[in-house]
């Protein structure tokens, strides 16, 4: 499989994205809904401006992984937090964490997995986009003389996600209850 991963990073890009993020998002919501916090009706609900404003959002870094021109991954990273990974909640909506006002030495972000087709998973789509996110992220962090820290939660039950975030650096940070159990993981990259 040839893909492509992009940074959707300027406006036209997220014009002529937005459509097919939000077509992605919601088929990904039917097709694995175990594996996202949020469901299908209630983003099925969200006008297009919440689609829009989630790709221009200038705290979110959104990257897709393209296979002709098709969406089949797309990753987000979001921050700098106003909050530690340790202070967070897994059931916390991150988009409403963000801000510029950060105290701390570190630029804290909150990775979001948004999915990865399940006929290209074990392909390296995944991997590809948690890299082009952490090498991001990290750059602008440096631009800024910080440290920085990148946290996901992920369902313990959720092996296969899990292995896939631990070879890309992230280390179990601690469990918490969430109906079974869920698991902040974070890393230190470079």
């Amino acid at each position: 499989m040839t893909y492509e991963i992009i940074h959707v990073s300027s406006d036209d890009l997220v014009r002529s994205y937005v459509g097919k993020y939000k077509d992605f998002r919601l088929l990904s919501l039917q097709v694995a809904p175990e594996s996202f916090a949020s469901n299908y009706s209630t983003e099925a609900a969200f006008l297009d401006e919440v689609w829009y404003e989630r790709l221009a959002n200038p705290h979110a870094a959104t990257y897709f992984a393209l296979e002709n021109s098709k969406i089949v991954g797309t990753v987000s990273m979001l921050g700098p937090l106003i909050y530690g990974p340790e202070d967070m909640s897994v059931l916390g909506n991150p988009w409403q964490a963000i801000g510029d006002k950060i105290s701390n030495e570190q630029a804290i972000c909150h990775y979001r997995m948004n999915g990865v087709f399940t006929d290209v998973r074990g392909q390296g789509v995944g991997k590809a986009l948690i890299e082009a996110a952490l090498k991001y992220a990290g750059g602008e962090a440096a631009v800024q003389g910080k440290a920085f820290v990148c946290s996901i939660v992920v369902e313990s039950e959720n092996s296969g996600a899990r292995r896939l975030y631990e070879r890309c650096g992230f280390v179990a940070m601690k469990e918490v209850p969430n109906g079974d159990t869920a698991v902040i993981l974070m890393t230190t990259p470079g």
